[in-house]
């Protein structure tokens, strides 16, 4: 469709501050709309469908933009406005959508604040490319970027500005809410497969290549060994199942607007769904992402937790393929396995230790000196 079509002539062009006055009789003065479209020179059936459209609303600040636009829009200008805010505030804390989580993002808004939309809304379960168009033409301040690519990115991520602006943004929230260590938490997903690297194993020097059995089969971790673990079929993070461990952390901190705790992660789409963050926002959780391509030294869980975990983990599963020759290890085998190297390595110290190295937990912007930057 044409977005950009201008007016060549000024046949039905539509005075609307004639059009404003002649509702505002009809609603204040109480007159009949014929002789209020005769006394402004408006159309009578234009002021009877504009009357109609504002008596269809309820929310007053529609109703005034439908008087000044006659255009059907889906949101308020409050709520078109809460929405342009969310997603420039998405970009400054590295959480930036691209245009496609953006149309899934405002359908999912819609729905839950039950607003009127167009079928090809509910079957695309996204917002139409159209709506996005004009959504930003509203909202001039809001532009399209391109990130840095990958490589780049990766290779220069890890920067004194990059961390400097995390611990800016973590001293910003400390200091406005005043966490206590015992209220700072962080969560982070990561991959177990049901093949392994193998931990290094005595062998004959002068032998050409080592084996080791492992399973046959590359298969996904589906549900976690220890006690209290989610899943779900596809073994991977979703949004639905991330308000799951919300409503998880929540339950085991008793966390609510009056004793509120900081949850630390990364920058993954699931973690921005509608319902996550409504959840958060009803149970005084405050989230902070990491700075993008900075978890691997900043992240409490990749710093000290991880590392120990998938380390015992390599051998929990070269003991079970020892003790059960010709077997396939399946995604059944990881729970027990996992749990294994689960306890061992989710330790107080480890846990203590992932958040005081990157200067957490007490928090310390000399964590980092000028040669970690090399």
């Amino acid at each position: 469709m044409v977005r950009t079509y201008k007016r060549k002539t000024e046949r039905a062009k539509i005075d609307e501050e004639a059009n404003n006055n002649a509702i505002k009789d009809v609603k204040e003065t109480k007159i009949p709309i014929r002789q209020a479209a005769s006394k402004h020179g408006i159309h009578v059936n234009t002021l009877r469908y504009r009357l109609n459209k504002i008596r269809s609303l309820e929310n007053t600040s529609s109703e005034q933009n439908i008087i000044n636009n006659p255009q059907k829009h889906i949101f308020t200008v409050e709520q078109a406005e809460s929405l342009a805010s969310y997603i420039l505030k998405c970009s400054k804390l590295h959480f930036g959508l691209t245009l496609k989580q953006t149309r899934r993002l405002a359908f999912k808004y819609a729905q839950k604040l039950e607003l009127k939309i167009p079928p090809s809304w509910n079957k695309n379960k996204h917002a139409e490319i159209d709506w996005l168009y004009n959504f930003r033409k509203r909202h001039p301040s809001m532009s399209l970027r391109k990130p840095e690519n990958t490589s780049a990115a990766r290779s220069y991520g890890f920067s004194k500005h990059a961390v400097n602006e995390f611990y800016d943004l973590l001293g910003s929230v400390l200091e406005q809410k005043r966490f206590s260590p015992t209220r700072i938490f962080n969560i982070d997903e990561t991959g177990i497969s049901t093949v392994m690297s193998m931990p290094k194993i005595l062998a004959n020097k002068n032998q050409r290549q080592v084996g080791q059995f492992v399973s046959a089969e590359r298969e996904t971790f589906l549900k976690g060994a220890p006690l209290g673990s989610l899943s779900n079929k596809s073994g991977w993070m979703t949004g639905d199942l991330f308000v799951k461990v919300l409503q998880h952390i929540q339950s085991h901190t008793n966390s609510s607007k009056d004793h509120p705790i900081l949850l630390l992660m990364d920058n993954h789409e699931s973690h921005i769904s509608v319902n996550a963050i409504e959840f958060c926002r009803s149970n005084g959780i405050t989230c902070l992402s990491f700075t993008p391509h900075t978890s691997h030294n900043l992240q409490p869980l990749d710093v000290s937790v991880y590392g120990p975990f998938k380390a015992k983990l390599k051998t929990a599963f070269s003991d079970w393929h020892t003790y059960n020759v010709g077997k396939t290890l399946t995604i059944y085998n990881v729970l027990e396995l996992s749990k294994l190297a689960f306890y061992p390595s989710f330790t107080a110290s480890n846990i203590i230790s992932g958040f005081q190295k990157p200067g957490i937990s007490p928090f310390n912007r000399l964590a980092f000196n000028d040669e970690d930057f090399d």
